[in-house]
Formats: structure tokens, C-alpha cells, sequence
């Protein structure tokens, strides 16, 4: 952002104290020229770079997110590969009838079997072999509701809040 952008904010900020000190009606015709020379040049000027600011960072977090996906969906493909590539070796090593085989590289053994449990149908498993969780969120749409209705709900309240919209 520009550095400029802040001495409009203090420019503005300035003539709002001048307009504070006195009455509105008693504005000189120097000030109200000021005053709408700040807001017919510089203003526009400055929220047209805002928004060039902003549109740019949405369109760079944009960018980012699909790389993200991209880069996620390079990773899972190597991870299946790279799963079925030890498999194969794990077949081969098994069909050779050796457990393990040492290289310049390093060694590849293969590990003695483990087990791992698969679920076929959770609804089946008696309920002494299931976990359950639960977990705890609040109803904001509701709390909402209840406090624009004159609810007082403990533990929450309402902020209002500002924001801008770029078309």
C-alpha cells in the first residue's frame, strides 16, 4: 500500500478536527475547498490502488489454493506409486526366498508381517469394540437469532463488523 494513502487518512483527519472545533455552518470557504479536494482526487485515487491491492492478493491466494491441489494431487500419485513399487519389490523379494539383500545403497529387508484391522461394516461390531466421540460446537445461527430476539446468551455476544465488497 502507499505511503501516501496514510497522509490522505491524516489530511482527513486533520480537517475533521477543524470541522469538530466549530460549527458546521461556520466553515470557511478554504476549508470546504480543501475538504472536497481531498475527497474528489485524492480519495478515488486511493481506493482505486486499494482495490487493485486487494483484487491482486485475492487472485494470488487463488493461485495458490489451485497450486495447493495441484501439488497435493502430485503427491498422492507418488505416495500410490511408491506404495505399489514396495509392494512389488516385497513380491519379489518373497518370491526369490530373500529376506534380505544388502547393497552399496543400503539394505532392503522385508519386515516381518504385521496385522491391521478392516472394517467391514461398523453397524456389525458389538458395541464393546466401538469408540464413540463426541464433539461439541456452538450454534451460532442460533445464538444469533436468540440475541437479536432480546435473549441474553451466556458466553456469547454480538460484534458488529465492517466490510468492503469489491466489484
Amino acid at each position: 500500500m502507499q505511503s501516501w494513502l496514510y497522509d490522505i487518512n491524516a489530511r482527513i483527519s486533520a480537517l475533521n478536527d477543524v470541522l469538530e472545533a466549530g460549527e458546521y455552518e461556520d466553515i470557511t470557504p478554504d476549508v470546504k475547498a480543501a475538504l472536497m479536494g481531498i475527497y474528489e482526487s485524492d480519495v478515488p485515487a486511493a481506493v482505486e490502488d486499494g482495490i487493485g491491492y486487494i483484487k491482486a492478493q485475492e487472485a494470488q491466494i487463488a493461485a495458490i489454493d489451485t497450486e495447493i491441489k495441484r501439488l497435493q494431487a502430485i503427491k498422492k500419485a507418488r505416495e500410490n506409486r511408491l506404495a505399489r513399487v514396495k509392494a512389488g519389490y516385497t513380491e519379489f523379494l518373497l518370491a526369490v526366498e530373500k529376506k534380505k539383500i544388502e547393497t552399496p545403497r543400503g539394505s532392503m529387508t522385508v519386515a516381518a508381517p504385521t496385522f491391521t484391522t478392516v472394517i467391514d461394516s461398523i453397524d456389525e461390531i458389538p458395541d464393546a469394540y466401538k469408540r464413540t466421540t463426541v464433539k461439541i460446537e456452538a450454534d451460532k445461527a442460533s445464538i444469533k437469532q436468540a440475541i437479536q430476539g432480546g435473549h441474553f446468551v451466556k458466553g456469547a455476544h454480538l460484534e458488529e463488523r465492517q466490510s468492503i465488497r469489491i466489484k
